[in-house]
């Protein structure tokens, strides 16, 4: 598929697009659901963020379904009745067969709080970790997961004594500002209901969409908080020339690996479907299975996974 081997940006000329400003939204488009620049996601990508988006009769987007903790909501519904079952604060370090008789696998584990290592037994796996961990925690030696690329991500909460005026329109709900490196800001608090709440939370995003992740990763680690806020607020106060006096407290966390990265060759190559095969009693669950990193996609592959596992032990 031509869509699938060539990137956004190569497509977009082709038709003949030369406008800064659209070239510029769509950019910002893509690097907001994938992570990824227009020159280093595909076209097919490209095009499928606007053609996957239903709209009314009048072209209008639908109605936006969220809610104030974002997929937080929907990550505390699914695990709400099985909160007694889940193990937190305990890393994943090797999975290998088991030598005991009594189960397939035994799961080598660390509490990094009491900085002990466990040996857990299973008969079965459903492996919902990123795929680039596999070569390390399943000693994986094919090259299934060679070529993935992983967007690197930083977010940013800003505790704020009011929501910041400024240029353009009055802040809403998800806020972009033109011609910006970062994605914009969601005003956290936009949701409440409390007509008299000033205070706020400003979550800031911006996704690192270069095609050299590597440099990109190495840069993060090398820059301190410090620098990260005057580099925020720089990008704010063209909206916002108040928000350094306006901000009380900045919570800022980078992430390396944030996301998968749709480039071109990923939906359609024919890789996808090799990550998504399962080793016996070991099924893989990941929105990395998808190449498109969100919540629906990451469901369905976990549902996916459950079914297997209920069919293997005959429930």
């Amino acid at each position: 598929m031509k869509l699938d081997r060539i990137n956004f940006f190569e497509y977009i000329k082709e038709q003949g697009f030369r406008t800064k400003e659209l070239f510029w939204f769509l950019d910002y488009s893509v690097r907001d659901d994938f992570g990824g620049s227009m020159n280093t996601v595909s076209a097919w990508i490209g095009l499928h963020y606007f053609c996957s988006r239903p709209v009314d009769e009048n072209g209008e987007d639908l109605t936006l379904l969220t809610w104030p903790e974002g997929n937080g909501f929907l990550v505390e519904k699914l695990r709400s009745p099985i909160q007694s079952k889940i193990q937190t604060e305990t890393l994943i370090e090797k999975v290998k067969p088991s030598a005991s008789k009594k189960a397939r696998f035994e799961v080598q584990v660390y509490q990094p709080f009491t900085k002990e290592q466990k040996h857990l037994l299973c008969d079965s796996i459903v492996y919902a970790l990123p795929a680039f961990t596999r070569k390390y925690i399943l000693d994986e030696t094919s090259n299934v997961t060679e070529g993935l690329v992983y967007s690197p991500w930083l977010v940013a909460n800003l505790s704020v004594d009011k929501v910041p005026t400024g240029k353009g329109i009055p802040p809403c709900w998800d806020n972009v500002i033109y011609q910006s490196p970062s994605l914009g800001y969601i005003v956290s608090t936009h949701q409440d209901l409390r007509a008299s709440r000033e205070k706020s939370i400003l979550t800031y995003y911006q996704a690192f969409g270069e095609k050299d992740t590597i440099s990109t990763r190495k840069r993060m680690m090398k820059t301190s908080w410090e620098d990260w806020k005057e580099s925020i607020f720089f990008d704010l106060k063209k909206a916002h020339p108040d928000i350094e006096k306006r901000t009380q407290n900045i919570d800022i966390t980078t992430y390396a690996h944030a996301m998968i990265r749709p480039i071109p060759g990923l939906i359609w190559g024919g890789q996808r479907e090799k990550l998504s095969v399962s080793y016996s009693n070991l099924h893989f669950a990941h929105s990395d299975l998808s190449g498109i990193s969100i919540f629906e996609e990451a469901l369905t592959r976990g549902y996916n996974a459950a079914n297997k596992i209920l069919g293997e032990q005959k429930i």
